[in-house]
């Protein structure tokens, strides 16, 4: 699926980063890393490689394994972590900072915990994935082909996706005044060390603050908030003056999680994470 080994955020030539052998899990083998020489992601090209039958019976065989179930043994804080999200999603819209147009989106939801968590709190969200569908009431891929919500969520997602057109329609998802809420891991540089923990066997995109700045403006936001706690990102495309006004009255400051940004708040790069 790759194009010319070219990074699929800026189109940039890549390199090989280095390698990390599963020894036969999930059918791995040797999986070599690339990186992009502009904006420093870095992607599996072996599992961007794939075809597409290889890649969905990966997806399918990893997450069945942890999906409808409390617990994950790659990811012990994963239901603390949806928790957390979930009081920050309500918070905010209590705080008039996510638009309140119902319903809302998760991409990706599995399961559906984030949704779930969310409608004791009167969000309806709906639920959309496109592998793993719990339920009768999942949006399909007709129902979501041309619609706008005005919060779409993407919780560990990004990491999995192998291509710009499945990034971009998500993002089409987002209303024009919309928000766009992220977990994923982002760093400054992506360590060059095959023991990282985040190379699961499903992990093949990772990025750098630069790679995730070049996707907030393609897509046209404005300005960004970071929450610490839930691990989560929320990207305003028209709502910067409103969220500006709550962090300069003290509604949101970093004593309670929060920071803010004019562009992408690269949260991780200004406190070293690796």
């Amino acid at each position: 699926m790759t194009l010319n080994n070219n990074c699929l955020i800026c189109k940039s030539p890549s390199q090989i980063y280095y390698s990390k052998k599963f020894q036969g899990e999930y059918n791995l083998n040797q999986v070599d890393y690339w990186q992009c020489n502009h904006c420093g992601f870095v992607f599996s090209k072996t599992h961007y490689d794939m075809a597409i039958e290889e890649w969905e019976e990966l997806n399918m065989n990893y997450h069945s394994c942890h999906q409808g179930k409390d617990e994950c043994s790659d990811d012990p804080r994963w239901v603390e972590r949806l928790q957390a999200q979930a009081a920050v999603i309500t918070f905010l819209a209590k705080q008039g900072v996510l638009p309140k147009a119902l319903p809302w989106v998760d991409w990706g939801c599995g399961d559906g915990k984030l949704t779930h968590l969310l409608e004791r709190h009167q969000l309806f969200t709906l639920k959309y994935d496109r592998y793993m569908r719990y339920e009768n009431d999942y949006l399909t891929d007709v129902d979501i082909q041309d619609a706008k919500y005005s919060v779409v969520f993407n919780t560990s997602i990004f990491e999995h996706i192998r291509n710009r057109p499945t990034l971009n329609s998500i993002n089409n998802l987002v209303s024009e005044d919309g928000v766009l809420a992220i977990h994923t891991l982002v760093t400054e540089v992506i360590p060059q060390d095959p023991r990282w923990f985040y190379l699961l066997p499903v992990h093949c995109s990772f990025f750098t603050n630069k790679s995730m700045q070049i996707l907030f403006e393609d897509w046209g936001y404005e300005v960004s908030i970071y929450h610490l706690p839930s691990r989560m990102w929320f990207w305003f495309k028209k709502r910067g003056d409103v969220v500006k006004i709550l962090f300069d009255s003290g509604h949101l400051n970093s004593e309670n999680g929060f920071y803010f940004k004019e562009g992408f708040m690269n949260y991780w790069g200004c406190h070293n994470f690796t």
